[in-house]
């Protein structure tokens, strides 16, 4: 009887792991079959899965996509400490209210510059340009579009230890804080969605993936988590 017990709860561990396996987005396609077709070995799938799933994980931060996120954020850092020196030098005499105001004007346009080519915005009109869709014209206008928006953006959230990484969608911008979390704001600035992800997505139908603890999830608008 309790051997029959023992057996129902691997073979029922085994069937939702296997599960958790085939839907989550911690594997490639061709990881999930392997770890499929060993749904017959238990033991060896689960140390399977733990092992391809630190490899992942591992692979996550040495992509081009975390290196560029990094990078970003030091090069955004250090445009914020830029201020920071001009403050001090302003409050102990060695800069005029005019030199500051001058200083802090070029910084803002640089933050401005770097915020723009991040943006899946300038993405999107650079691909229409190397497509011959838009000419260099209309892509620069585009661009002082988009450069307008983002400076009245800075302006708005420049007191915040965050910046916004995507426009606004159903309400929410995805951001990034000083500690490389992810979450999200609202068109005030306000944290609604508290930065506690590893990596994020902005919300399409009222659903985000997130990653969390090294773990692919889903929140809505609310924040809640599945």
């Amino acid at each position: 009887m309790n051997e029959n017990i023992g057996v129902g709860l691997v073979v029922g561990l085994a069937i939702g792991i296997t599960t958790y396996i085939w839907n989550s987005d911690c594997f490639t396609k061709s990881q999930k079959y392997v770890l499929l077709l060993f749904i017959l070995f238990p033991p060896l799938q689960w140390i399977s899965a733990i092992i391809l799933f630190f490899y992942n994980y591992h692979q996550f931060k040495k992509s081009k996509e975390y290196k560029k996120e990094v990078t970003n954020h030091n090069e955004e850092k250090k445009i914020d400490n830029s201020k920071i020196n001009l403050q001090e030098l302003k409050n102990s005499g060695l800069i005029t209210e005019e030199e500051f105001k001058e200083k802090v004007e070029k910084i803002n346009s640089q933050k401005t510059e770097l915020t723009i080519l991040k943006s899946k915005e300038y993405s999107q009109l650079k691909a229409l340009l190397d497509s011959n869709i838009l000419t260099k014209e209309e892509f620069e206008n585009k661009i002082s579009i988009l450069k307008g928006k983002v400076s009245n953006k800075d302006i708005i959230f420049s007191n915040k230890n965050y910046r916004i990484i995507d426009g606004y969608s159903e309400g929410l911008a995805l951001a990034i804080n000083d500690n490389l979390d992810y979450g999200f704001v609202n068109n005030n600035g306000e944290i609604v969605i508290d930065f506690i992800f590893e990596h994020a997505e902005n919300f399409s139908n009222g659903i985000a993936n997130v990653r969390i603890d090294g773990v692919i999830k889903k929140i809505d608008l609310r924040g809640n988590l599945s």
